[in-house]
């Protein structure tokens, strides 16, 4: 530190020889009443003022600013170090600054393999669910064939051949209320077979709307069935003296109830209620009838 510093003489705050006002208390400058000078140089008596500076003096510190006290100085046998800088004003806060945008990284090996990871655990997920469907499927088809279709089978099934008996023995009564024709063919009509089903079929069958026709070599029944339509087609022949039904085929939601076969053995159940003694040679189904051709 050099010789002759300049101090403030109202808070002893160290100045440089430019300056006109105090930086720590705002006290005016003058070159000779508002200084008091002090060398670490030359030690002071206790209870001894400091000298004043000379005005013409060129040794000023260079330094940063520090505060000193005079009385300070004297009770420590002639020298004390200035106390810390202590700033006039407190600094002022420091405004945030917001940050920039960042920027989207650039894609690593991590990021790449996200995708990759979301699609496995979206295909573990699906095949998942994809298994537990197919177990409550098997469930289910499981339940339908052991115990479901059996019961509603046997209640269809029932009500079907009940319904093709009253036919069968409605058509044997016509036969044998009717004289030998000349030519041993005897005609039933298809209208007699349907009052048959419409007034003798029971009120809790589960087909409704039943009826039958005959046409092209084929009987057909239609009905609704759990509110959806539906119907059976067989071909009927003659064999071995009887009436006989082949190509037997199901439509619409029976289908899941009854096969075609099943509900082909039951309409040869059914025709063989017919008449034995009269042995049938040929079968035709047309025009809404039924003709049964017999040995003269």
């Amino acid at each position: 530190m050099m010789a002759n510093p300049r101090y403030c003489g109202n808070c002893g705050w160290q100045a440089t020889l430019d300056a006109r006002v105090c930086g720590n208390c705002g006290q005016v400058l003058t070159p000779v009443s508002g200084w008091d000078a002090w060398s670490p140089t030359t030690p002071l008596a206790p209870g001894q003022p400091p000298a004043p500076p000379d005005p013409n003096s060129v040794l000023y510190p260079s330094d940063a600013p520090t505060l000193y006290s005079p009385s300070a100085a004297s009770a420590a046998g002639g020298y004390a170090a200035p106390p810390p800088y202590v700033p006039a004003y407190p600094p002022a806060p420091a405004v945030p600054v917001a940050a920039p945008p960042l920027a989207a990284p650039y894609p690593t090996a991590r990021s790449a393999a996200r995708p990759r990871g979301c699609a496995a655990r979206l295909g573990r997920a699906m095949f998942t669910l994809l298994l537990v469907l197919v177990i409550l499927a098997s469930v289910g088809v499981g339940a339908w064939a052991l115990f479901i279709r059996p019961a509603i089978h046997a209640q269809v099934d029932g009500a079907l051949r009940h319904g093709l008996n009253l036919v069968v023995d409605q058509a044997a009564a016509h036969i044998e209320s009717l004289p030998t024709p000349p030519n041993g063919t005897y005609r039933i009509p298809g209208s007699l077979l349907n009052d048959t089903l419409l007034n003798k079929l029971p009120s809790n069958a589960p087909m409704k709307d039943v009826q039958l026709r005959l046409t092209n070599g084929y009987m057909s029944i239609n009905y609704t069935f759990a509110g959806r339509l539906g119907g059976i087609k067989t071909q009927l022949y003659a064999e071995d003296g009887g009436v006989h039904a082949r190509n037997t085929t199901v439509y619409g939601p029976l289908k899941l109830i009854e096969s075609g076969p099943e509900l082909q053995a039951a309409l040869n159940d059914a025709l063989s209620r017919l008449p034995a003694d009269l042995p049938i040679t040929s079968v035709r189904a047309e025009n809404d009838a039924l003709y049964l051709t017999t040995e003269s």
